[in-house]
Parts: C-alpha cells; sequence; structure tokens
C-alpha cells in the first residue's frame, strides 16, 4: 500500500508507556472540564458540538483564529523549553496564544502526551480551547490513528466528536486515503456516534477538496443507518455542489441506486441553487425525461427567482417556445410562487399526460389557496384536469373546518 508522503513519518517515542497514559490521563481531565465550559470558543468547545439535525444540511465549524494566527507563524522546528516558559508568563494575548500553539502543534508530534497535559494546565477556558486543538493537530500530523483512539477513550460523545473532527481535518488534508479508512474504523468502533463522525470525515475531505472521495465514502460508508446516510449524502453532495456544480450534478445523476440518486440530486439543488441557480436551472432542463427532471427544474426556478425574478422570467419567456415535453411545462407549472397562477393554470390544462396534468394543478391548487384561496377555488370547481384522488386532496383545501 503507497502512502502519502506525510503518512511515512514516525514520530519518536515517548519516554516510557507509563509516562504517556499517566500524561494523558491528565490530559483527559482537563478535556472533561473544557466539554463542560459554557464559554464560547472558536471552534466550539466540546458542549456545543451536536450531531446535525436530520432535516437539514449541517454548517461549516467555524475557522480556528488562534490555529489560523499560529500558521501565519514560522512553526518552531523542535521543542524549546526555556521559550515555552518565557511565552507562558507574558500576559493574555492574541500573540501568546498563537506562539504557545505553535509550540505544542511542535512539541504533539513528538511528545503527545506531554503537549496535551501542558495544554490542559491552561486555566483559560478559552485559550485552553486553543491549545488543546492545536496539540490534537499536532498529533495527527504523525499518528492519526494513536490520536483517535485517544479519543475513542473520552467519556463525553460531544468531546469526543469534536476532537476526532481535529484529527480527520488534519489527516484528510496530508493523507486523504488514510483518512477515510481511519473513519470506517472509528465508525465500527463507535458506532452510537457513527453519523456525526461519517459527517465530520465528509467535512474534512470537502475541506481538503477530495470532493470526490468524500462523495465515495458518502455512497458507502459501511454501518451507517438510513437517516445517517441520507444526512451524510446531503451534506457532501452541497458542499460540493457550491463549488463544482458540474462535476457534483454528474456523479449525483450517474448514482445506480435511485434513493441515494435522489437524496445526492436533491443536495445538489441545495448546494448548487444557493451558489449559481441560473446554472442549476439550465442543467436541469437538460436532463432527460424522468421522475427527476420535474422537481428539480421547479425547485430550480424558485431558487432562480428568489435572487433574480427579471432573469428567470426571461428565461422562461426565451424558453417557452422551445418546451414541447410535458415534463417541462409540469415543472414550470409546480414551482410555486414563480409564474402568476393564471398562466401557470393555463399552462397545467395543456398538459397532454393525465396523471401528470393532475399532478401539476395539485401543486398549483396547493400554494394558489394560501395566496388567494377565492381564486383558486373558482379554478378548482371548473377545472377537469384533476384525477379523482387529487381532487379529494384539493377539495380538503377548500372545505370550513365544521363542514368536514
Amino acid at each position: 500500500m503507497t502512502k502519502d508522503p506525510a503518512s511515512r513519518r514516525t514520530p519518536p517515542a515517548p519516554a516510557g508507556r507509563a509516562a504517556l497514559l499517566a500524561a494523558i490521563a491528565v490530559a483527559a481531565f482537563f478535556f472533561g472540564r473544557w466539554s463542560v465550559s459554557s464559554v464560547a470558543v472558536s471552534p466550539p468547545p466540546a458542549n456545543a458540538v451536536r450531531p446535525p439535525a436530520a432535516t437539514a444540511v449541517p454548517p461549516a465549524v467555524a475557522p480556528d483564529q488562534s490555529a489560523a494566527t499560529s500558521s501565519a507563524l514560522a512553526m518552531p522546528d523542535r521543542w524549546d523549553e526555556a521559550d515555552w516558559i518565557r511565552v507562558s508568563s507574558q500576559p493574555g494575548s492574541p500573540d501568546r496564544t498563537a506562539r504557545l500553539a505553535a509550540w505544542l502543534e511542535t512539541l504533539a508530534r513528538t511528545d503527545p502526551a506531554r503537549a496535551l497535559a501542558l495544554a490542559g494546565a491552561e486555566k483559560n477556558l478559552i485559550v485552553r480551547a486553543s491549545l488543546l486543538d492545536a496539540a490534537l493537530r499536532g498529533w495527527a500530523d504523525v499518528a492519526p490513528a494513536d490520536a483517535a483512539q485517544w479519543a475513542l477513550a473520552l467519556g463525553d460523545p460531544a468531546g469526543r466528536g469534536h476532537v476526532l473532527e481535529t484529527i480527520f481535518s488534519r489527516a484528510a488534508a496530508q493523507a486523504p486515503a488514510e483518512a477515510v479508512r481511519l473513519g470506517r474504523t472509528v465508525l465500527q468502533q463507535d458506532p452510537g456516534g457513527a453519523t456525526g463522525h461519517a459527517c465530520a470525515l465528509a467535512r474534512a475531505l470537502c475541506s481538503a477538496g477530495q470532493f470526490e472521495l468524500a462523495a465515495q465514502f458518502a455512497a458507502s460508508p459501511g454501518e451507517l443507518g438510513v437517516v445517517g446516510r441520507s444526512i451524510l449524502l446531503a451534506q457532501t453532495y452541497a458542499a460540493w455542489s457550491q463549488l463544482q456544480p458540474d462535476a457534483a450534478a454528474a456523479a449525483a445523476t450517474a448514482l445506480s441506486d435511485p434513493a441515494l440518486r435522489t437524496d445526492a440530486l436533491a443536495a445538489v439543488v441545495s448546494g448548487w441553487g444557493q451558489a449559481d441557480p441560473a446554472g442549476l436551472t439550465r442543467f436541469a432542463a437538460r436532463l432527460p425525461a424522468g421522475p427527476d427532471r420535474v422537481p428539480l427544474l421547479g425547485q430550480a426556478l424558485r431558487q432562480w427567482a428568489n435572487v433574480d425574478p427579471p432573469a428567470a422570467t426571461a428565461w422562461v419567456t426565451g424558453h417557452e417556445a422551445g418546451l414541447g415535453a410535458d415534463e417541462d411545462v409540469a415543472a414550470l407549472v409546480s414551482a410555486g410562487g414563480f409564474l402568476p397562477p393564471e398562466v401557470a393554470a393555463e399552462w397545467a390544462d395543456g398538459i397532454a399526460n393525465p396523471a401528470l396534468r393532475s399532478q401539476a394543478v395539485l401543486h398549483l391548487l396547493r400554494d394558489w389557496a394560501l395566496t388567494a384561496p377565492a381564486e383558486a377555488k373558482r379554478y378548482f370547481e371548473r377545472t377537469t384536469a384533476l384525477g379523482e384522488a387529487d381532487r379529494r386532496q384539493a377539495a380538503e383545501w377548500f372545505t370550513a373546518p365544521t363542514d368536514r
């Protein structure tokens, strides 16, 4: 197996296994104190990190400002005890925190236990969080698997998740394939936190620009439930489509599993629509006829109309003569709030496919009943486009509660 150059570095052995375990126990104690702190830090303390909600794509974690500052400093080549003591004795300041973090990141490459213990001894909870992250980054640079095993031994699940995300971020930037293998091992060893860990790994890979590898992992993450896999897939493809929409869309449409493909395409719409809704609309209009095309084109048009109504209207007007397919018309009609309802109704009545026409009219009535119920009811009473089941459903929207 060929490894990335960074993964070949082997840190010098710590001074004795007993000393290592003792120092790690001390650091674990301070990690526990850090995890229950109510003080907000960047990145957030462990108690602020929670698994993402099942109905939303998790937002990106804010970058660690102290880490950014320390990266601007020249990273020390080796540990200097005297300089550590000198800087530690200075009054608190961003520069002091950055320099201490740089020292601990260096020390952790050769003696992670001592680096964690020194970080945990910091009394300022905000500074302590930054120093602990720095120590973890240094350890993950040379021995991410060892750092992950230490993280898995932490008692607090939220703190464990934050630590693993730091480790994954470093590993993904240096040896992405190794990071995926490490992530799969972590998922097997901590199934209770599998969804959170999988999402953390995918975020790390996307942040490193490894979108294809992240998508491959999201499509086959191992032992992950249906909901967890849906969250993971949505997060990955949304992040990918914001920066490389064409590649993300092509990968999503190439998925052979219909359920995975639908979830991935929905995520592409979410991410691409935020970055370039006009490009998304043109992509959706080029999709072949099928179950994904109608809802995708409708969502794309809705997002475009929200940010640039004149341009979206001009596209519809110019594209109308070339529509020709029932799917196109149904998508435009179903994009609630985009077309004037009277115009949308005329278009819907012209759809040849009875089932598709009925669904388009049902979507139109659902939105129309909220904005202009009297006009919507008059159209409902005269239209013959609705199928029997759709007509019963629409009738409920125009029936007073006392009449039901």
